[in-house]
């Protein structure tokens, strides 16, 4: 039985995989009902040594993967954040060395083909 489960999760385990390096967030969130039971019914249950480190390399794996989804997702956030705020206008300093808001004109930034 424990190597059903086991197996069974590390194939999920690597459609989750396939799924973090295609950025498919809509299966990841499918798979995650199911990996969650099969992660419970593998700590109920003994497995040897040998399945135990794949099973774990494999979950480290898609770790660091999530990992790198979750940052590109913030740098590109940041980016957005960063476009945003010069479209709205930038805050420099004057002359006098006080600072002075310079508003964005409408139509200033364009992309070229």
């Amino acid at each position: 039985m424990a190597d059903t489960n086991a197996n069974s999760l590390l194939e999920l385990l690597g459609d989750e995989r396939v799924a973090l390096k295609h950025g498919d967030f809509a299966t990841l969130q499918q798979l995650l009902e199911r990996k969650t039971t099969l992660m419970n019914r593998l700590l109920r249950t003994p497995i040897d040594q040998h399945t135990a480190l794949r099973v774990r390399d494999a979950l480290e794996k898609n770790h660091q993967l999530l990992s790198a989804a979750q940052a590109g997702i913030l740098a590109a956030r940041d980016r957005i954040s960063a476009l945003e705020a010069i479209g709205r206008g930038m805050n420099v300093y004057d002359q006098s060395g006080h600072v002075a808001s310079v508003e964005a004109r409408q139509g200033n930034l364009f992309r070229k083909a």
